[in-house]
């Protein structure tokens, strides 16, 4: 597994969500897909068809994406996709800490999951809104070492 300590990235930013939080996943996806590679199931979903879907969801969030973001609310982490997800999280984050990781808190009262340091801190996106987030998103990919293409006047 120590695989993603490499500065060789596919992706700069990956999401991981529930379904139920595909529409807002897909404006943030959206909001960054134009100045950085970007994953988004719905968006990649020809690049994975008829490989081995566990593996592949396995390795976006476990070595293929510099930033991961998590659309948190109660819920995720308990579906069967969700926790293949989580699961290479967990296991990125064994070996290379939770640098990598953002929660995006979707709901003010929703507990993170109990494996979270105490320390991390989240996003709040009732507190701060999309666009501060994809702002937040930026500055973790800048930070982390990754690319990001300046906004210009045709963008």
């Amino acid at each position: 597994m120590p695989e993603a300590a490499n500065d060789e990235f596919k992706y700069e930013v990956a999401f991981s969500f529930l379904a139920i939080d595909e529409p807002l996943a897909r404006r943030m996806n959206d909001g960054l897909a134009d100045r950085m590679t970007t994953f988004l199931y719905s968006e990649r979903q020809k690049e994975l068809a008829g490989k081995d879907g566990e593996e592949a969801f396995k390795s976006v969030f476990r070595s293929e994406s510099r930033t991961v973001v998590v659309l948190f609310r109660e819920g995720w982490g308990e579906t069967p996709w969700t926790r293949m997800e989580q699961e290479a999280i967990r296991e990125r984050a064994y070996y290379h800490g939770y640098d990598f990781v953002l929660f995006i808190k979707l709901e003010a009262d929703s507990a993170l999951p109990s494996w979270m340091p105490k320390t991390r801190l989240y996003l709040g996106l009732r507190a701060y809104g999309e666009k501060a987030a994809l702002a937040v998103i930026e500055q973790r990919v800048t930070e982390a070492g990754g690319q990001v293409e300046p906004d210009t006047a045709t963008r």
